[in-house]
């Protein structure tokens, strides 16, 4: 009897990616008798350079999102703080499309939210004097992904600063 695999929706093409490179695999190792030549492992790591493609983008995003939050919480830049938060709308708006074309990628900003956290405090750290710039990311993924939410305005700038739109 013939084992059927069942494959993931093509509306998360992250899964559909990976799912069908090891499907690939799987078909090359049964060495099937065709009368082309399929190059069945460099379809299969094409599959999964792009996969590893949208991950690393949504790495990237994460990034720049997180950097541009530490700028907003912890330097204390009145005329610098537009820039920064339309970067914090475009990197929002950019990951919503990302997890559209592939929910599954959701899991993984958790899984990255410290070591990402960790080169964006270095990046912040490296252009600004900045104090008090914490070592864990000091927000939770909800919260750095959510539309409506800002981190707090620097002390001091308070009265100065309105909040984002």
């Amino acid at each position: 009897m013939t084992e059927h695999a069942v494959l993931p929706d093509r509306s998360d093409s992250q899964a559909w990616l990976l799912a069908q490179a090891a499907a690939l695999r799987r078909a090359a190792a049964l060495r099937p008798n065709l009368p082309i030549a399929i190059d069945w492992e460099g379809i299969a790591e094409k599959l999964e350079a792009e996969a590893a493609a949208e991950r690393n983008e949504l790495k990237s995003r994460l990034l720049v999102l997180c950097e541009h939050l530490a700028k907003l919480a912890y330097v204390p830049m009145v005329d610098r703080r537009n820039g920064w938060q339309r970067t914090v709308r475009e990197q929002r708006d950019r990951i919503g499309f990302l997890f559209e074309e592939s929910p599954s990628l959701r899991r993984r900003v958790e899984e990255q939210l410290d070591r990402l956290w960790s080169k964006a405090r270095r990046e912040v750290l490296a252009q600004y004097k900045v104090r008090d710039l914490p070592k864990r990311c000091p927000w939770t993924v909800e919260q750095i992904l959510a539309e409506d939410w800002w981190p707090p305005v620097p002390e001091g700038l308070e009265e100065e600063v309105a909040a984002p739109a």
